[in-house]
Formats: structure tokens, sequence, C-alpha cells
């Protein structure tokens, strides 16, 4: 883009810079970093081409989309807009940027007017009733005397991304478990369902292996019956004891019990130890064949028979889900820590025939400081445990304890950075290298339920708007600037409409003050930040400063 300082001789003819607008009514600007040719290239004069008094610009989108929208930007010289009288703009789905693709694409429109404006605007060809055009190859031209083309940044919308792509550019795949290869054009969940052996909102999970035909419900993942020898809703738990299939609900014995074993409500839990060989009955554990050398009863001992024991004690700090009056003998129990408080030891209790509780020594701690949390093992988000047996430093993954809760920090070791001598739109690219691997931090953001990051930009003589940018996590341009509302290309001070002249960061003031914008990103599907891109600071008394706060994530 042509802005301060930059006039159309420092504008390169026929190239596409990358724009500050992703999406507009709905569409996405589909022509960033989409490579571009021309008939030829003269910096200062007049150009023409091999095409008599024609010349031409080619941008090559990769694939073929639905054109809504193309918005041509024109240069500024010495304060006024270089006109494009007469340009005309053709259109291709097959061939290439070349001479044989301009002369076979399809003429779309031709401008009969002038205009002082900046920008020229052709939607669907200025047809408004005109169904959008199907394309990948835009050509526009200028045939006239001078045969001189001059653009400074052409933007492509498209109404939506095609079968098989999403995002901000629909350049990124749908994941390929999704049915039909189809997914939501913006945030990529699997629109259509999963293969039958994923799911999950991208169906990035795989059913579990003991799944009956590896099939489960795509939204939970819920088997839809499971292997002989397991039950529960992923067929995780064992039934082994059963002599053949149980029932997914609750893991009852469909088909009896195997040798040795037997169990009140069917459940098979109990043995036949005491019995001589040939086992004992399910329902109540009867032997047999007798009981073993020494034991003379009928059940050859002492029990609570299908009685069962009754309701769990009470443990500080914890609960037990699902927990009744009455328990069947040899159900199994799990206590769970109450929100803020962790587990030390196994949580476990066993129904024992005797109708007692066999409970295992277990402890639910609250952490009170992060030094409680370290020395616990808190697990502080579903994919980081820090331990005590492992030494991490402070700065790679640690534990902060508030009354927010706890939060799981990623630090970059990156401090307050000075930026002087970059004029051009963002040249500057300060990369942000986190302490562990980047797809690490990615799994960790995906796996909490909220995350943060703090950035602080501090300018004197910088435009925000049009020379600062950030980079989230697929390196793409975010659509908003420190602590802005995503789309609005905005700062915090915007929201909260405490920009200074109601300018949309206070940077955009541009004057020998210097001011600050900032603000926090909470937008999980970027964070997090990769880079911060600065500009505008060429000028002898044009310098900026940017501080990037730690990764915070939690629950």
């Amino acid at each position: 883009m042509c802005y301060k300082m930059i006039t159309a001789d420092k504008c390169l003819m026929f190239s596409v810079l990358l724009s500050q607008v992703t999406s507009i009514f709905g569409a996405v600007n589909v022509a960033n970093n989409k490579p571009t040719r021309q008939s030829t290239i003269n910096l200062g004069v007049n150009t023409s081409s091999w095409a008599g008094l024609t010349a031409w610009w080619c941008i090559d989108l990769r694939q073929e989309f639905h054109i809504n929208t193309v918005k041509i930007s024109k240069p500024i010289h010495d304060g006024r807009n270089i006109l494009l009288d007469g340009f005309e703009m053709g259109i291709s789905s097959s061939g290439q940027c070349d001479k044989a693709g301009f002369t076979a694409a399809t003429p779309c429109f031709k401008n009969r007017t002038s205009t002082t404006d900046s920008v020229y605007t052709i939607e669907r060809c200025n047809h408004p009733t005109m169904p959008s055009l199907s394309a990948r190859y835009i050509f526009i031209s200028v045939k006239r005397t001078d045969a001189r083309l001059d653009i400074c940044e052409v933007q492509v919308f498209a109404d939506n991304c095609p079968d098989g792509f999403y995002g901000s550019n629909c350049n990124i795949r749908c994941p390929t478990s999704c049915l039909n290869n189809t997914c939501d054009k913006v945030g990529g969940s699997c629109s259509h369902g999963c293969h039958g052996d994923h799911y999950g909102k991208k169906c990035q999970s795989t059913c579990s292996s003991h799944c009956k035909d590896g099939k489960c419900d795509d939204r939970t993942g819920r088997c839809f019956g499971c292997e002989d020898g397991y039950y529960g809703d992923a067929c995780e738990e064992s039934c082994f004891t059963c002599n053949g299939t149980c029932r997914q609900l609750d893991g009852v014995c469909l088909t009896g019990c195997k040798d040795g074993y037997w169990g009140c409500s069917d459940l098979c839990l109990q043995t036949c130890s005491y019995c001589k060989p040939g086992g004992c009955r399910i329902e109540d554990g009867v032997c047999n064949n007798g009981c073993k050398d020494g034991l003379s009863n009928t059940k050859c001992y002492q029990n609570a028979g299908c009685a069962g024991c009754g309701p769990l004690p009470h443990k500080l700090n914890a609960f037990v889900e699902n927990s009744q009056a009455m328990h069947p003998v040899g159900a199994n129990r799990n206590y769970t820590c109450i929100k803020g408080a962790y587990v030390k030891g196994s949580p476990f209790a066993h129904c024992l025939p005797s109708g007692e509780w066999d409970i295992q020594s277990f402890t639910c701690k609250i952490a009170r400081t992060c030094h409680d949390a370290h020395k616990l093992g808190i697990p502080v988000s579903p994919s980081v445990v820090i331990r005590p047996d492992v030494k991490q430093s402070p700065l790679t993954v640690s534990c902060e304890v508030s009354d927010n809760g706890v939060y799981t920090v990623i630090g970059h070791g990156a401090k307050r950075t000075y930026v002087h001598g970059y004029e051009t739109i963002r040249s500057y690219n300060g990369s942000i290298n986190y302490n562990i691997d980047l797809q690490q931090v990615i799994n960790i953001v995906d796996a909490s339920a909220e995350c943060e990051q703090f950035i602080k930009f501090e300018c004197f003589h910088v435009e925000t708007f049009s020379s600062v940018g950030l980079s989230t996590r697929t390196g793409q341009l975010a659509t908003y600037l420190m602590g802005g509302v995503k789309g609005q290309m905005g700062c915090a001070c915007h929201i909260s409409k405490t920009c200074v002249d109601g300018l949309k960061c206070n940077c955009d003031k541009n004057d020998d003050r210097l001011r600050v914008d900032e603000g926090y990103i909470r937008y999980k599907e970027d964070l997090p930040i990769t880079a911060v891109l600065v500009g505008d600071t060429g000028n002898d008394k044009e310098y900026a400063y940017y501080t990037v706060g730690n990764l915070r994530c939690k629950g």
C-alpha cells in the first residue's frame, strides 16, 4: 500500500502488497501473498509491451474462487491520485499469467469514467444482479497512447473459500479426517462430520481402539458398541472376568462369569478362591463343588452377600460423583478433589464382601502458592504437569496461582525492544521465540479454557494503523492491534472510546509525543503471537518500542 512519504515513483508498478483488510461483508480477501506477473516493468517512465500499446498485470490466486469484489488502489504522486482512466479487467480459470493467458481472458469490466477517488471498487463486474464469477487469474490492463499502468494495491474478495479450504485467506486445508473433505470456511470445524474412526470439532481425535468396528460418535467420541471384554463410553474399562461380552453402560456380564468369579448384579468382580475346582454361582458365590478343605459353610466364608456397602465416607476437599445410598459388592468408586485442590495419593475406594469400604490413602490439598503447586505436581493445564522431580526453568513453563485460578505461564525472554530505521510498512520483523517448541505452545493453548497475552507499543511519529501488525500462531497478519477487537484493526482505546482525537489507536496521532497503545490479546485461535511487525521508523526522529508479555493459560 502506498502511504505516508511513499509516492508513485517509489511504488513498484504491477505489484500487490499485503492488505490490512481481510474481509468485507462476509467475503474474504484471497489476494494476500499470491504470485503476480506483468508485461514489463519500468520505474519512473511510461510502460509499454510487445502487445502493442497495451500494458497488463496479472495475479494468480492459485485456485478457482467465486469473485465478489475487486478493489484497485492508485498510487499518489505529489499529493495527487494517478489516474487509471480506461483500464480493463479480465478473468480466467485456465492458462497462466502470461501473454497467452491475457489474450484468452474473458473481459469482465471496462472503466469508462474518471474519478479522483484513491480506490476503484468493482463488484461482480459492476452488475449487481450478476452472480459471482469463478476465476483463478485476474488481469488488469490499459490500452492507450502512453500505455502506462500504475497500480499500488489490488484486493480480491471471494464469496467463500472453495471446498477443502478455510481461513481468512482460504489457504488452510480442511483436516483430512473431515467427511467429504468439507469444513467450516472460517474456523475449520468439520461441518458434515468425520470419517468413522475420528471425532471432535475438527475430527482431530481418534476413536478408542476398543470401539466395535472402530466406529464412534463424531461429536462425543462415544463408541457404538465395544469389543468383547470392554465397556464404558470410550470402551476403555475392562470386563475381563466376564465369560464373553458385557453391557457397555455398566459392565454387567451378559453371558455369565468366567470360572472362578462371581458378583452381585452380574458384575463378576469377586473370586471363588475359597471353592474347590468348578467355580461358584454368579448370583451369590455359592460353590458348585463345595469348599476347599478347612471351610465348611455353604458359601465357605462370611460376607455381606449382595447387600453391598453404604454411602462413601466424607473426605476433606473431596467428593464422589454418582454416589448412592447402597453400592454393590465389588463396586469401585473414585473421589474427586474440589476445584482448586489437587490430589496426593490414590483417591480410590473398593466395596468389600464384608460391606466395608477399602479406601486408599490420599489427600486433596489446596495450593496457596506457586511453591505449593510445584511441590504437589499440579496439572495446570491438561497437557502440562509441573513435577517436583523434573528441573524446569521458570522461563520455560511455570505456574502462577492467583485469585483467578492457576495459570500455565510460558516465557520467551524478550524484553522491551527499540525499533528505528525501518520505513517500509511492517518491514521490521520482531520474531518471538518461545522457550519450548511452538507446536507445544499451541497444544497448551488448545487444551486450555482461556489464554491471554499482553502487548504494549510505544511510538514517536509512528502511525500504528498502516505501519504496525501482529503475526498470529499461523504466521497470518492479525486483523486487530494491541488489545483490539478482531476484524476492526484498532487498539484497546478504540473499544473503550478513549483514543486521542477519536482515532483507532493513540499512535495514529503521529506527533511529537511518545504515545502508547497496549492491551491483552485473548483470541485462542491466534495465540501465541509470533512476531511484531513495525514500519514508519525510517526518519531521524521516528522510533518505537514494543513489549510482548508471557503467554498465560488456565483451565
